[in-house]
């Protein structure tokens, strides 16, 4: 019993031996090759291209042998891949699983272990996972013989770490109102958008925020403080004195 890969060859002797058995040696050249259910013999070398259990019957004369082959799938030419999400999040991985079918129809099963595996513009793979952390449209493709294959995968920002005012250090007249925003950002530095309306906004040393407006009356450096979620985060707003209403 021997194995060959799909479409490849197998290479017979025959050897001789009379009624007696005494050996008369190589008889190869003599003999006819035929292997069933399919493929075909050419001389002494037979091949076939289907996966399965196959028989080479050997005939000179009166005398026939056989020998069980066992034909085998050859390496992926075409490859299919699927992905436990299509959406990540930044930092995040995508877990890949590649089924092949080589060159001649014969399906290969799961050869994710066997498939070397690439995400593009930017990240990286480590075995069939693969992962990124900036936001955006990627694409992950996996390479296994001459089969190959990409899927396209999403990465959106990550969960909330920090909170940021903005603008960080403004200038006001005495009453005047400062706008500010508060800006949500992940792990990896990916904004989460405008969060200002799930914050509370305070203002330090006189005054008072409305929404998202703070002012006071008091000229000096003032501390506006944003909290929510959890988090806080800071700006200062300086007040200058107001235009002339009266003199001394």
């Amino acid at each position: 019993r021997t194995t060959l890969t799909a479409g490849g060859s197998v290479n017979l002797t025959a050897m001789g031996i009379d009624a007696f058995g005494n050996s008369l040696g190589d008889v190869t050249s003599s003999t006819v090759f035929t292997i069933s259910p399919t493929g075909s013999c050419t001389g002494s070398s037979c091949t076939a291209t289907t996966v399965g259990g196959y028989t080479i019957g050997a005939s000179d004369g009166e005398a026939t042998g056989s020998v069980i082959v066992q034909v085998t799938g050859g390496s992926p030419a075409q490859l299919s891949l699927t992905a436990d999400s299509t959406s990540i999040l930044a930092g995040g991985s995508v877990n890949l699983t590649a089924t092949g079918t080589d060159g001649f129809g014969n399906f290969l099963g799961d050869v994710t272990s066997s498939t070397s595996f690439r995400i593009s513009p930017s990240g990286s793979c480590t075995g069939s996972s693969c992962s990124a952390t900036v936001p955006g449209t990627y694409t992950v493709t996996g390479v296994n013989g001459t089969g190959t294959n990409s899927l396209p995968i999403q990465v959106v920002p990550g969960t909330l770490t920090r909170i940021a005012l903005s603008p960080p250090s403004p200038t006001v007249s005495a009453g005047g109102a400062q706008t500010f925003t508060v800006t949500g950002y992940d792990g990896y530095g990916n904004s989460l958008g405008d969060l200002t309306s799930a914050m509370s906004l305070s203002i330090g040393g006189g005054g008072s925020c409305t929404g998202d407006a703070c002012r006071s009356s008091v000229s000096g450096s003032h501390t506006v403080t944003a909290t929510g979620a959890g988090m806080t985060t800071t700006a200062t707003l300086t007040v200058t004195p107001g235009p002339l209403v009266r003199i001394t």
